[in-house]
């Protein structure tokens, strides 16, 4: 079992040495957790706790075995007082019951409760410790700025985003929910829940729609923004979260194709770079004038220019935007595709892939005439790697 004594001081109360002798046995620690329930149920206002002492013996005692009488009693007990009084958060939080909390949720197979991974994984009992756990953090941070920075500082947003797999129909999930809407009160908040998210939010419940709906917003503007980029690896965490959240069909199909355009680049990035064409420019009329980059999407603004898609797309979304080559107004709704040039880049870059290649394939051929004539070998290419794409 687990002992009072063996917990860390500033979480145990001070109690005289014969108490802790039969402290160590978890049979007298589940009936002093329910114990301390019974007067928190009884209790008026306060709880029935009237200074540290008590709140200090409810924080030790959830620290025992997630599963264990004493744990889930002493949840119970915190969970009630979290109703009770917004000053008992407070003292809660003070008397280093944030962490213990946070905890439980993460209480897995090991310890005899239900993981939340397992629930993820879709197994079929919850823990009865992370759904309580989660129920009282929501309380806490219910209009609680103090109790909301103490439970993400404690890594609180994780285990329970990660409850929030168990599904629309778990209770869990829905406590979950209620907990991630209440660490989600400010734009600090938004962010890290959003970040937090290892999955998406299910459908139905009024927490889950409500959570959604907090989140929607930064997640559409965090996915238009890495979208106007050049990170491919940003765009596909964008695309992620804008998924978990249910970000619209329109900016979901923009930021996939834009996907689709950076892998293409870096595949063709990559053939260049073996076959040593880093330093090859392309012809001036195929840089775009804000990025100074070869256009993937070309088109033509109001002012009669052509920009890359993403980059002028950007310039249109300033309250006034002006052109970047003659500062004159723009019109947002006058964009139009430039296919004539797009033709002529693809087949300007398809051509000097394809001179390229042939000249590495005669240098690899070469190559291996060359090992041939003096007794080497090694297989088709004598073990030298062909270009890609060949």
């Amino acid at each position: 079992g687990w002992a009072l004594s063996k917990l860390p001081s500033s979480a145990m109360p001070s109690m005289p040495a014969a108490t802790r002798t039969w402290a160590d046995a978890e049979e007298a620690m589940g009936d002093l957790g329910e114990l301390l329930r019974e007067l928190v149920d009884d209790g008026g206002s306060d709880g029935g706790l009237r200074d540290q002492v008590g709140l200090r013996v409810l924080v030790a005692l959830l620290h025992a075995r997630p599963s264990s009488r004493a744990a889930l009693s002493a949840l119970d007990a915190v969970a009630t007082l979290s109703r009770k009084d917004g000053s008992h958060g407070d003292a809660l939080r003070e008397a280093g019951g944030i962490a213990p909390l946070v905890a439980l949720l993460g209480a897995g197979a090991e310890s005899e409760a239900i993981a939340p991974l397992v629930a993820l994984l879709g197994a079929g009992a919850e823990s009865e410790a992370a759904k309580g756990a989660a129920l009282t953090l929501q309380n806490l941070a219910r209009g609680n700025a103090a109790n909301r920075d103490a439970i993400r500082e404690a890594g609180g947003v994780a285990p329970l985003a990660a409850l929030l797999g168990a599904g629309a129909e778990s209770e869990v999930a829905q406590e979950a929910a209620g907990a991630l809407l209440s660490l989600a009160g400010n734009e600090d908040g938004i962010k890290a829940v959003l970040e937090g998210l290892s999955c998406a939010v299910p459908e139905g419940d009024l927490f889950f729609e409500r959570l959604c709906a907090r989140l929607r917003r930064r997640a559409a503007g965090l996915l238009e923004a890495a979208a106007a980029g050049a990170d491919a690896a940003a765009l596909e965490r964008a695309i992620e979260r804008a998924v978990f959240v249910r970000v619209g069909a329109e900016p979901m199909r923009r930021a996939r194709a834009r996907l689709d355009e950076l892998r293409a680049e870096a595949e063709g990035r990559a053939r260049r770079e073996y076959l040593e064409l880093a330093a090859v420019s392309p012809p001036a009329d195929f840089l775009c004038p804000i990025t100074m980059e070869a256009m993937r999407d070309p088109v033509v603004a109001s002012d009669g220019h052509t920009y890359e898609r993403v980059a002028i797309e950007a310039v249109l979304r300033e309250a006034s935007p002006l052109s970047p080559l003659t500062r004159e107004p723009l019109r947002p709704d006058a964009l139009f595709a430039n296919r004539a040039l797009r033709n002529r880049i693809e087949a300007h870059e398809g051509e000097v892939l394809r001179l390229a290649a042939r000249a590495a394939e005669t240098a690899v051929s070469r190559a291996l005439g060359d090992a041939a004539a003096e007794g080497g070998g090694g297989g088709e290419w004598g073990g030298l790697q062909p270009p890609p794409g060949l």
